[in-house]
């Protein structure tokens, strides 16, 4: 079975808050993940992947009857590891809520030599959410015009999900632009950020370990 076509096949980036087809229908054999985009397809050694999607959606105003879209919505982001027979092997969630429809949205992904990292612009006093497991409330990040921390989500390929800052801590006025980020290799990120205080862009290279 080529499990990776069959994936990509089901994935339809296009439809966000619709139901996607194959696969992930609503009457498939993953019933529940069907209104995830799924953006990035990672193969594994053993003719398995890796799949990672994103609940995307918006919501609209009817003002006299028009359809006028009020807010765009890029939450959880989905991580989830088939065998090479479609079996699902394990499922992760990396809770983050984003109001906002511009560069600095969405998250990007670095494939590193043993975990993938999951970068997005996260509201800072979700910092404190993630460590303590959830026990708070999660908070919007909606413009980089709030207090911000560029955050990390490091999945295991046992899908264990660990969190931590990138760049300096004490920094609350940068943002990384997710859409335009490159991965140089498995230990450097190249990406543009954006400094609210400087009002200037630049281009920022991140390591990892």
């Amino acid at each position: 079975m080529d499990i990776l076509k069959k994936f990509s096949e089901s994935s339809n980036p296009e439809a966000e808050g619709r139901p996607n087809s194959g696969l992930f229908a609503s009457d498939g054999p993953f019933k529940g993940l069907e209104f995830f985009t799924y953006q990035n397809f990672v193969p594994q050694p053993d003719g398995g992947v890796i799949v990672i999607g994103e609940r995307r959606y918006y919501t609209l105003d009817i003002p006299k009857y028009v359809f006028q879209e009020n807010a765009r919505y890029t939450d959880e982001i989905l991580v989830a590891s088939f065998g090479n027979d479609g079996s699902l092997k394990w499922l992760s969630s990396v809770p983050k809520r984003q109001v906002v429809n511009s560069v600095t949205a969405s998250y990007y992904l670095h494939q590193g030599k043993s975990e993938l990292y999951l970068i997005f612009n996260d509201h800072v006093d979700n910092i404190e959410y993630r460590r303590n497991g959830g026990d708070l409330r999660l908070q919007s990040y909606s413009s980089p015009t709030s207090s911000n921390a560029i955050m990390v989500a490091k999945v295991s390929m046992d899908g264990l999900v660990s969190y931590q800052q990138l760049g300096d801590t004490s920094e609350s006025n940068k943002w990384i632009s997710t859409s335009y980020s490159l991965s140089a290799n498995e230990e450097n990120m190249l990406t543009l950020t954006l400094n609210k205080m400087l009002s200037k862009y630049t281009f920022t290279q991140y390591k990892f370990p």
